[in-house]
């Protein structure tokens, strides 16, 4: 994803948590010991968040991550400072207007920009928990963007910002689970329709034989652009989840659905690195680090994958293990360590050089999974869609 305005957390604040309250089933008890316990390390790090962003942050890609982190962690542990933190932010972006955030500000480098569609997310899931009806409103702003205004290639497949006639996979994360929880909510199946469409777009063109994504394709030049992408193969697992969850078994996307996503996770297990449990940046290349996002999105998608039914695990100790991996990445701050910066598609080397630290992105995918472990370890699989 392009670092538009991406934001790192802010380091070094003292600002008081409390000061910002403004206004298929895993079964991990059952089955095997998760330790660090979920629910410590998840409240530890959304505290942290906290206190790392005393002034709302933007309405851009990375945000979007953290924010529906945050929902989840506020939701799984019933705290209500996690969501009003979301409002708050909600509120604000609210009335600095959204029209001007997505069709792009005077002085953008590029306008019409897909970061900014992914903050839908947490948007509709503050709609799911409030019932504001301003919040639902926010949402279909930016699906009437998307449905109406953006550019896409002459197979239908969205373009990453105006004029763009790639397809990168970051673009499928800011469209499908916005898009699969508004028709979850409001019964318009157009929105998931339109998920499944794009999906099926992508993986035609961005998966390759063994299963994995490309960074990015190139309609325009009939070529593949960049890498296996550790991240980037993230945002398509979560991304399959969030329409799976949603989809009918018995429609006939599931099944085709089901097969593509197994493959991938196929693909993904394969290259994890059995002595980390973590996975490399560059997914098929172990000379690449070792990065947190890219694993805490498989580990969050896989999680809830074997919960639902969507996927079945041979092996029951890939999920304590690489959680165990995951939570020894947040530090006696509370930050998440070792996630990639915003990246370009490019050579593998310019992948394995790029610099490393906390993001929100980072964080965001962190709450997201330690949020879908904790959950999935209190809950039956009949009390969770």
């Amino acid at each position: 994803m392009t670092p538009i305005r991406a934001t790192l957390k802010v380091i070094g604040l003292t600002v008081p948590a409390a000061s910002l309250v403004i206004s298929g089933c895993l079964a991990p008890t059952a089955r095997t010991s998760l330790e660090p316990p979920p629910a410590d390390v998840l409240r530890r790090v959304a505290d942290g968040v906290l206190v790392d962003f005393p002034q709302p942050p933007p309405f851009d890609w990375g945000e979007g991550v953290l924010m529906a982190g945050m929902m989840r962690a506020g939701t799984v542990l019933n705290e209500p400072r996690y969501v009003g933190f979301v409002r708050t932010w909600a509120d604000h972006w609210h009335k600095e207007g959204l029209e001007t955030i997505l069709r792009g500000r005077p002085g953008d480098p590029i306008k019409g920009y897909c970061g900014h569609w992914g903050s839908g997310y947490p948007v509709i899931l503050l709609y799911e928990k409030t019932r504001k009806p301003v919040y639902l409103d926010m949402v279909r702003q930016i699906a009437g963007f998307i449905m109406t205004e953006a550019t896409r290639t002459p197979e239908g497949g969205l373009g990453h910002w105006q004029g763009s006639q790639q397809l990168w996979v970051d673009t499928l994360y800011m469209v499908v689970p916005p898009f699969a929880h508004l028709t979850r909510l409001t019964g318009e199946r157009q929105y998931l329709d339109e998920a499944v469409r794009q999906i099926n777009i992508y993986q035609g063109h961005n998966q390759d034989a063994g299963g994995l994504f490309w960074h990015n394709y190139d309609d325009a030049a009939r070529k593949l652009l960049g890498a296996l992408w550790g991240r980037g193969n993230g945002w398509v697992a979560m991304s399959y989840v969030e329409v799976l969850r949603q989809l009918p078994k018995n429609s006939p996307e599931y099944g085709k659905l089901c097969a593509d996503y197994g493959r991938l996770m196929d693909a993904l297990l394969a290259c994890q690195d059995k002595e980390s449990r973590l996975w490399h940046t560059v997914l098929d290349h172990p000379e690449t680090y070792l990065e947190t996002s890219a694993s805490a999105m498989f580990l969050g998608s896989l999680v809830e994958a074997d919960r639902l039914g969507i996927y079945h695990l041979k092996d029951r100790n890939v999920i304590p293990a690489t959680w165990a991996a995951l939570a020894a990445k947040v530090d006696r701050e509370d930050r998440v360590l070792d996630v990639s910066g915003g990246t370009m598609a490019g050579t593998v080397k310019q992948y394995g050089d790029k610099e490393r630290g906390t993001y929100t992105w980072g964080t965001g995918a962190f709450l997201l999974a330690a949020a879908a472990l904790h959950d999935a370890s209190t809950l039956r699989t009949e009390d969770r869609r």
